[in-house]
């Protein structure tokens, strides 16, 4: 038996679809939980206008949010084996249940079922927008549930609320979805689940999620819902928390293996790492950082990453000044990313933005004030940009000026002296550690810049296309043996087809996950599943030409026929 809830509040406009949407199905063997949350619109009098023994209503006499609701009716109402959870805004197909119910009985080792959704609009069209967050996020390829929580570590939530059906005793061992988390509470669910469970992706869309207008999702998209979501986020990643083992760490994070060393391993010290490589969740650079501060503060811990890492409190001292977790703004403090500038009076190299100009600008820096270990790092605008570095040199005093090159930066692509970065953060790195002395030298830069903005993000996305392109023409050229496959009937492809093309560059096969294609294009080409083609007898070179190129990159480990992977994607 399933149990069935929807939460409702306020959606009288949709609500009838999304009720119709579950009497309809094809599995019956159901009893339907509507949890109205004090609705002040007519949702609690089309509720009350169905007549059908499956259907329990509640209504909270005071609006409590969505999480209630649920909680209240998995612990003290639902009698089903499976839950399932539905939202009043969004849509079933007939036979949602019917397959998630089939699949859950024939393995028994998958916790949950999800399955794909097509975005909708307020009419309930599909929705058009191709370039939306919510167009296409939630079909995805299977993982297993440790790549799982490595996606969601990096990436985020994917996984589709309404479209889960899910067995009672999950909630059970897992605990109930967590009050005051209004924006990620199923995101953090999902990450618990994945810390015990298996869970399973049904390719097809049986779910129609509606995006609504003005951003008037729960999770949309507002001011005061980003800022929630970050909060939130900095909550629900403390699960990462329970992971106990090396054997774990390593499961979910692979990346992690340079972290065990002669087969011992501090996990905390390896999720700390983990934690600090993050670019876009700075929550995550602070979670890192309070790992260390805590191993650097267990005498036990302590030790054995020194023994392991050779590090201790020191190097967690040069650590915490790199992460402005906090964006700290002060014209006085060195280190601190957003207030990258020039001490007008000293003349010394405080973290600075390089002035926004067009002209080569001219800069002396006093490295009187560098601490040994710690690296100088030039941060330039907060936007895209191409430069071109036409000096960079150590002055010494009575001596000749060393010609120097960075040891590291974010850039996109290095072409000679030019570096095209297409992050909102440039960064140029210098270590001054070999040479002796340094502190009585000025770093002398000279500086151009070609490009900013949306032109710079145009000139990497031509630079970083050629290089595919002339790759992909040299490759073909000369692996003849090899079946060329474009893995993504997306937009991506109709745009780089013709220039592929012109290239000589002709696939023999090309593939993708759904087979629910429209366009002149897609009627032009055959479109076949991934399987029909890759469980074939030849060696296959693979191009990408989705946007999702980590997920399918995960999805073709199971291929033993490929040769090489590509991928075509214009700017990340």
């Amino acid at each position: 038996m399933v149990s069935i809830i929807l939460t409702s509040y306020n959606h009288g406009a949709y609500l009838k679809e999304a009720i119709e949407s579950v009497l309809n199905q094809t599995f019956t063997n159901f009893e339907f939980i509507i949890w109205d949350d004090a609705s002040t619109d007519n949702s609690w009098e089309i509720i009350n206008s169905y007549d059908d023994e499956r259907i329990k209503a509640y209504r909270n006499e005071v609006s409590q949010r969505g999480v209630y609701g649920i909680n209240k009716a998995i612990s003290e109402v639902a009698k089903g084996q499976y839950i399932a959870i539905h939202h009043s805004d969004d849509i079933w197909e007939p036979t949602k249940l019917e397959k998630q119910v089939e699949y859950l009985e024939s393995h028994l080792d998958i916790g949950a079922v999800f399955t794909n959704a097509m975005a909708i609009d307020e009419k309930s069209n599909p929705f058009e927008n191709k370039e939306h967050f919510y167009y296409s996020i939630f079909n995805q390829a299977n993982r297993t549930r440790y790549e799982w929580l490595n996606y969601f570590f990096y990436q985020g939530n994917v996984l589709c609320h309404p479209s889960v059906l899910i067995r009672k005793e999950c909630y059970q061992s897992c605990g109930p979805y967590r009050y005051g988390l209004a924006q990620l509470g199923d995101f953090d669910m999902w990450i618990r689940l994945c810390m015990q469970y298996e869970i399973h992706i049904l390719s097809e869309q049986l779910v129609h999620f509606r995006v609504r207008d003005n951003a008037s999702n729960s999770s949309g998209e507002t001011p005061l819902n980003k800022i929630r979501m970050f909060n939130e986020h900095s909550v629900i990643m403390q699960n990462y928390l329970n992971i106990a083992s090396c054997e774990s760490l390593l499961k979910i994070f692979p990346q992690a293996s340079i972290y065990n060393v002669n087969g011992e391993c501090i996990p905390l010290y390896g999720l700390a790492m983990m934690a600090l490589d993050v670019q876009n969740w700075s929550d995550l650079n602070l979670l890192g950082l309070n790992l260390l501060y805590k191993i650097v503060n267990d005498k036990e811990l302590s030790q054995c990453a020194k023994t392991l890492y050779d590090f201790d409190y020191l190097k967690l001292v040069q650590l915490s000044a790199q992460y402005n977790v906090f964006s700290v703004v002060a014209d006085e403090i060195s280190y601190i990313k957003s207030s990258m500038r020039i001490n007008e009076k000293s003349q010394k190299a405080e973290c600075f933005y390089v002035l926004d100009t067009v002209d080569v600008q001219k800069y002396v820096f006093d490295l009187s004030y560098v601490e040994i270990a710690a690296p100088f790092i030039l941060f330039l605008l907060e936007k895209s940009c191409v430069v071109e570095i036409e000096r960079m040199a150590l002055v010494f005093p009575n001596k000749h000026p060393i010609e120097c090159k960075p040891y590291f930066t974010n850039a996109l692509k290095e072409e000679k002296n030019t570096y095209y970065f297409e992050t909102e953060s440039p960064q140029i790195h210098f270590n001054f550690n070999t040479i002796i002395n340094f502190r009585e030298a000025k770093l002398e830069l000279e500086i151009r810049y070609m490009n900013k903005d949306a032109d710079a993000l145009q000139e990497c996305i031509r630079v970083i296309k050629q290089d595919k392109l002339s790759l992909l023409h040299k490759l073909n050229s000369q692996n003849k043996n090899y079946r060329l496959v474009y893995f993504g009937a997306s937009s991506g492809l109709e745009k780089v087809y013709q220039d592929l093309k012109k290239e000589g560059i002709v696939p023999d096969f090309i593939c993708d996950n759904s087979h629910l294609k429209q366009g002149t294009f897609f009627k032009q080409h055959s479109i076949s599943s991934p399987d029909d083609i890759l469980l074939q007898n030849y060696d296959f070179i693979v191009v990408i030409t989705s946007s999702y190129v980590e997920e399918i990159k995960l999805q073709l480990h199971k291929y033993n026929t490929i040769f090489d992977i590509y991928d075509l994607v214009e700017s990340r």
